[in-house]
């Protein structure tokens, strides 16, 4: 596939990713290992499920999914392929033990082809080994702050009615600690690009993107404090919210009511947080994310060729091209579509791997027709050549 041979050695680029999943993988192999030893079968294959489904699949390939089929750099895509084949080749062997005939067909037909030499069966290679040294435990912290945040990143650009494919300006992330935004700040490429910002900025507090209200949980509270309950809820709703919560987080809000000492702990308040103007934002107990909603003429261009480039790839797979087939574009546009397009030709070319630009609607390919965002646009495709 796209003239890849396991085989051959050829000079690659390994990335941090690609040095994340190879990290990823000994401390499967090694946790499988244990599993096994200790005859805990079920925690075994049930990393193996993590591994394949989240960061293999979810994570990895669909960051490499460019490096793949548009990389213009050889060296880096051949990493991406190289350690891809690693990964599949290992997990087949990892598997043996649990889904013999998944394993087999695995290495029958992945690793036999691009290794003649290899067993002749999975049920004959040695039980993989973990790599220490590819074992980067503070990698993996990095990237599992960072999928924390891409994660609340994702929910706000879904709270703020923008699709993905609209670039915008800044991402805050606040209330990290030092440590945290260390690990933040080494894999922030990879935030930049999933979540489509162009910047990343680090508010020290929550309360720069969240505005918080503290409220007594009556029910709760008023079990607790009796006769003292008004004037309690009354230093509750006076107090700073950011005063309380950080508190509470650090074992117990301490105050005095009707001469009595108080320790308020979570169950006793209920902390409502919403979006502080202009950025739409979502938290967890440690840290809060929110995107900048606010759109200017440039990224308002840039979500348009991004969203056009999508249904020209959406053309495509319906017209059962393969995902490496160079194609000659035809388009017909409205002026605002084609104003944007002109800016952005060269990115619409990689993206969905035009030679050609032609405008106006001929040849024989498929042809349709859409509207969004005020704009218009019919739009044909035709095969130059298969890709390989």
């Amino acid at each position: 596939m796209d003239g890849y041979d396991p085989s051959f050695r050829e000079p690659s680029k390994p990335t941090l990713l690609d040095r994340w999943v190879l990290s990823r993988l000994h401390t499967l192999v090694s946790a499988c290992r244990d599993s096994l030893d200790g005859y805990e079968l079920t925690r075994g294959a049930r990393a193996i499920q993590e591994f394949v489904v989240e960061d293999l699949s979810n994570w990895y390939v669909r960051r490499s999914r460019r490096r793949f089929w548009k990389s213009g750099d050889r060296a880096d895509k051949r990493a991406a392929y190289d350690t891809l084949f690693r990964c599949l080749e290992t997990v087949a062997r990892l598997l043996a033990p649990y889904t013999p005939f998944v394993s087999e067909e695995l290495h029958q037909s992945l690793v036999r082809p691009a290794n003649p030499d290899a067993p002749k069966s999975v049920h004959w290679c040695d039980y993989p080994e973990p790599d220490r040294a590819a074992i980067d435990e503070g990698l993996e912290r990095a990237m599992e702050t960072a999928l924390r945040v891409v994660n609340l990143g994702r929910a706000a650009r879904n709270a703020s009615s923008l699709r993905v494919r609209q670039p915008l300006r800044r991402l805050a992330i606040a209330g990290l600690g030092d440590g945290e935004r260390a690990r933040v700040e080494e894999v922030s490429d990879l935030i930049r690009d999933e979540l489509n910002v162009r910047e990343i900025v680090f508010p020290p507090h929550r309360g720069e993107v969240l505005e918080s209200i503290v409220k007594p949980n009556y029910p709760v509270l008023g079990k607790k404090a009796g006769a003292a309950m008004k004037e309690l809820a009354s230093k509750v709703q006076a107090a700073p919210p950011g005063e309380i919560r950080a508190a509470i987080a650090g074992g117990g809000w301490s105050v005095e009511a009707a001469g009595q000492r108080f320790t308020l702990t979570a169950e006793d308040v209920s902390v409502l947080e919403s979006s502080r103007a202009p950025w739409v934002a979502q938290a967890d107990s440690a840290m809060a994310v929110a995107v900048d909603a606010t759109l200017d003429e440039e990224l308002r261009a840039e979500g348009l060729v991004r969203e056009f480039a999508h249904r020209i790839q959406t053309l495509r797979r319906s017209a059962e091209f393969d995902v490496t087939d160079r194609i000659r574009l035809h388009w017909e546009l409205s002026p605002g579509l084609a104003d944007a397009c002109a800016r952005y030709e060269r990115f619409i070319r990689e993206e969905v791997l035009a030679e050609e630009v032609v405008p106006r609607i001929a040849g024989s390919g498929p042809v349709e027709e859409w509207t969004f965002d005020g704009e218009r646009a019919r739009v044909g495709i035709e095969r130059v050549h298969k890709g390989g």
